[in-house]
């Protein structure tokens, strides 16, 4: 019999746990949730702010020398994706069989090139519009395949996670050990169900990188021009009227 010990730390569940926490972190409609929750969070925030907006733009009508020193100051970035009133309005319809299926933001057929550092998964996006159960449905499901382009004969990829949600689907897959930096393999990947005359082919190449050992988080923001106090110069109270003061 099975010790309980011996599969709670076995590398078996490592690794299922790793490649769980890989679809969890890049699924596009959890990526979705997580922002629209921030943004709300956000939202309400601001909305509690009301009284203090308007303190500060009372205080800077009434201070020319407050308002003088904070004019030009640089506009905060939304911290948010930018959303199009086309994005909000109208949501996404998929189709029970797609029409096209490419990378995202390029053109049907175009080829794509990317990076990979070595000993991390792959991860490629593409766009469609099929509906989100398309891959995982009962009945007429779609069909993927990622094949490895070798010199001789295609070596075909089952190690990888497909998600599709929203018209994004997100591929990811873990490349050989044996692969060295400066390595440049190609990938093919097919959609096909029974509707398509022809499956859906995109070709994509990935460029061994070297592993980045710099740990995470650690890395120094770049300085930003802000507000600073100005220069104080101590006056006496007799030159006082010489500044436009009152003595």
């Amino acid at each position: 019999m099975n010790s309980r010990d011996r599969i709670a730390h076995c590398d078996l569940r490592k690794d299922l746990e790793r490649e769980l926490e890989r679809i969890l972190k890049t699924h596009p409609g959890l990526c979705d949730l997580r922002e629209r929750r921030h943004r709300e969070e956000v939202e309400a925030r601001v909305t509690e702010d009301k009284p203090l907006e308007e303190v500060t733009r009372n205080l800077l009508n009434t201070n020319p020398s407050l308002a003088h020193l904070l004019r030009g100051g640089k506009r905060i970035r939304n911290p948010f994706r930018p959303q199009s009133e086309e994005d909000v309005d109208q949501p996404f319809i998929g189709k029970r069989y797609p029409t096209y299926f490419r990378f995202r933001g390029r053109k049907a057929g175009e080829k794509l090139k990317k990076e990979c550092q070595i000993g991390k998964p792959a991860r490629i996006e593409f766009e469609t519009d099929a509906e989100n159960g398309y891959f995982s449905r009962d009945v007429d499901q779609g069909a993927f395949e990622l094949v490895a382009k070798a010199s001789v004969v295609p070596l075909e990829v089952e190690d990888y996670s497909l998600s599709l949600n929203e018209g994004i689907a997100i591929l990811n897959f873990s490349l050989p050990t044996s692969l060295k930096e400066g390595e440049l393999i190609g990938f093919i990947a097919e959609v096909n169900d029974q509707t398509q005359i022809e499956p859906f082919t995109n070709e994509f190449s990935l460029l061994l990188a070297p592993q980045s050992n710099k740990p995470r988080g650690s890395s120094i923001p770049p300085k930003v021009p802000g507000l600073r106090l100005p220069k104080v110069i101590e006056v006496y109270q007799d030159k006082w009227r010489d500044f436009g003061g009152v003595a």
